[in-house]
């Protein structure tokens, strides 16, 4: 349930600017860094990699209003994290060569 009275919408707009409170001694919070300001400082690597990893990677980090570079960097933190416990980190030629190498089972005996 909202706070405030939804009749103030349907009104004069002048009104409703005119029930409006401003305070002059607010305090502006303090802006996010820029993207330059973020990549100050960091070392540039540059890669290759297939134009539909880089497409998914442009669409992901749109969608979380990011760029590309910084998604990039949580990616691989995220990647190094996990290396840090060796065990649960896999690598997918891994896990495709494992699971195909599965012996068959006749399910109809279970």
């Amino acid at each position: 349930m909202s706070s405030y009275s939804d009749d103030i919408f349907t009104g004069d707009p002048d009104a409703v600017l005119g029930s409006l409170t401003f305070e002059d001694g607010a305090s502006t919070p303090a802006l996010p860094p820029t993207a330059q300001e973020a990549e100050r400082g960091m070392v540039t690597r540059s890669l290759k990699m297939p134009p539909a990893m880089d497409a998914a990677i442009k669409s992901a980090s749109a969608d979380r209003g990011i760029t590309p570079s910084a998604l990039i960097r949580e990616l691989i933190a995220a990647g190094l994290a996990q290396g840090a416990n060796p065990g649960r980190l896999v690598p997918i030629d891994a896990v495709i060569e494992a699971v195909t190498n599965l012996p068959v089972q006749n399910l109809k005996s279970a």
